[in-house]
């Protein structure tokens, strides 16, 4: 009595090269398949963190990894200090990615400065001269300057590389624009954490970030302890 042809594990699971009617065959068992391919999971903020840092490890017997951070003022305490979202993102950066590895990172600070908000505290003075406006420029560009400095002296004291710079602009199209300029392996961003009614009128610079830079981004968002109690307020 002759034995059944036995059927191999391939022939159970879809098509092959050597099969294509399989999927015919077992249309159930394909659909199964392909829904598992094209399941998408997102990642959490950590979880980007634990995949950079073993890229980076990778990347370090050639070169840092280059993280790009947009920074700002305080709406609260203003210059020279930093908003809450841009020490949030700072502070997060050094604890879940960079943590011990600090010769494998190069962190790139960058902070755009408005013109339509910046250098125009005292709107009495009067301005009769270039060298007036020179001097206001010169003002607001060492203001820039005093809030970058904290995050560049945080940098060396803990044996991390940096380099910061100054824009002026509209801040979403500018940091998108120095990403395509720099081409950081990834950008980091702080978020306040706005819901969609506050959004719908103040905007936020994460979320455009999120659609248009080049480069992956992280947004990070402040904590509720954080938040101030206008939460536009940063």
């Amino acid at each position: 009595m002759p034995y059944p042809t036995p059927r191999c594990a391939m022939c159970l699971i879809g098509p092959t090269a050597a099969n294509p009617q399989n999927e015919a065959s077992h249309p159930s068992v394909t659909a199964f398949i392909r829904e598992r391919e094209s399941t998408v999971v997102p990642e959490s903020s950590n979880q980007q963190a634990s995949r950079l840092s073993v890229v980076s490890e990778a990347k370090m017997a050639s070169e840092p990894t280059r993280i790009m951070l947009a920074v700002n003022e305080s709406t609260i305490k203003g210059y020279p200090h930093a908003s809450i979202s841009s020490r949030k993102a700072f502070e997060w950066t050094l604890q879940k990615i960079v943590r011990s590895n600090t010769s494998g990172f190069k962190l790139q600070f960058l902070h755009v400065q408005v013109p339509d908000e910046d250098g125009f505290d005292d709107m009495d003075s009067v301005y009769a001269s270039p060298e007036d406006f020179k001097n206001m420029k010169d003002r607001d560009r060492a203001r820039g300057l005093h809030l970058l400095e904290f995050f560049v002296d945080r940098c060396n004291a803990i044996g991390v590389a940096c380099e910061a710079w100054i824009k002026r602009g509209d801040a979403k199209e500018v940091i998108c624009r120095e990403v395509k300029r720099v081409r950081p392996d990834f950008l980091v961003v702080g978020c306040r954490g706005l819901g969609p009614f506050q959004r719908v009128f103040v905007g936020t610079v994460s979320e455009f970030c999120v659609k248009h830079a080049e480069c992956p981004v992280i947004t990070i968002k402040r904590s509720a302890e954080e938040t101030p109690q206008d939460p536009v307020d940063d």
